[in-house]
Order: C-alpha cells, then structure tokens, then sequence
C-alpha cells in the first residue's frame, strides 16, 4: 500500500464493515484492531470507531480508518480510533506510515481529549438474526 494510492477523509461519511487497513479478513482485522488496542495510551472500549471529528488548535479534523492524517510533520495511515472506557481520559487515534517500505506506529497514537471531540461515528455493525426467523 502505497501513500500515492490514500487519500484524506471526504467530507461526507459512508458507514462502511469494520475494517482495519491491510487486513484481509473480519478475523484478521478484529486481531490487528486487538494489537492496536494495546498502543492506545488509555484503556479503550471495544466501540468499533469509524471516524472521529475533533478539534485541535482550534481547528477542526477528521480522521477516520483507512485515510491519511497528517500531524504537521507527515502523513499517517488511521489504523484505529479507540473510545476511552473512563469519561476523564482521552481518545487514542492510532496512526502508521511506511518511510522506505518500513512500517512505522507513532507511538504514543494521537491523543484527543473528549471535551474536543464533536462527533463519533461507528462502521456497521454485521446484523444478528435469530434461528428460525
């Protein structure tokens, strides 16, 4: 995957199935998302977050799974956005590049504080339907 083939967040959100970027399975991208997990800095929920609009610096950003982010100094790949489990911390926005082919985790993952966050979207949810029905 290259960086010529990403693009940053669109203005209008599409919900799209759970995902985590490169992986090629729902398997594989719930044991990938798991690993990211352990990056965020404060413990997360297990809310499967799409996209995250934010403001920092007065300004406002989106950032959403599978886009480029930029931090003022390159452009990341949004792996993961984790909801904090404690209402006091912060959400964990985890973030990769691939300098030279290499892959890259910023580490510590972007921190948002909650009072910033406007807007939190989930992807979709697979649909359960009971036997018999």
């Amino acid at each position: 995957m290259s960086e010529e083939e990403l693009s940053f967040p669109p203005s209008s959100f599409k919900q799209r199935d759970f995902f985590v970027p490169a992986a090629t399975s729902a398997d594989e991208s719930l044991e990938a998302w798991k690993a990211f997990a352990t990056e965020a800095v404060d413990p997360p929920t297990d809310r499967k977050v799409q996209r995250l609009v934010y403001n920092h610096r007065g300004k406002k950003h989106v950032s959403e799974v599978g886009y480029l982010e930029n931090d003022d100094s390159a452009n990341w790949l949004v792996t993961a956005i984790f909801e904090p489990a404690d209402s006091f911390d912060q959400w964990s926005i985890c973030i990769v590049r691939f300098p030279n082919g290499k892959l890259v985790s910023r580490n510590p993952p972007i921190m948002v504080p909650r009072l910033e966050v406007e807007e939190a979207l989930d992807f979709s949810q697979p649909e359960i339907t009971s036997a018999g029905t």
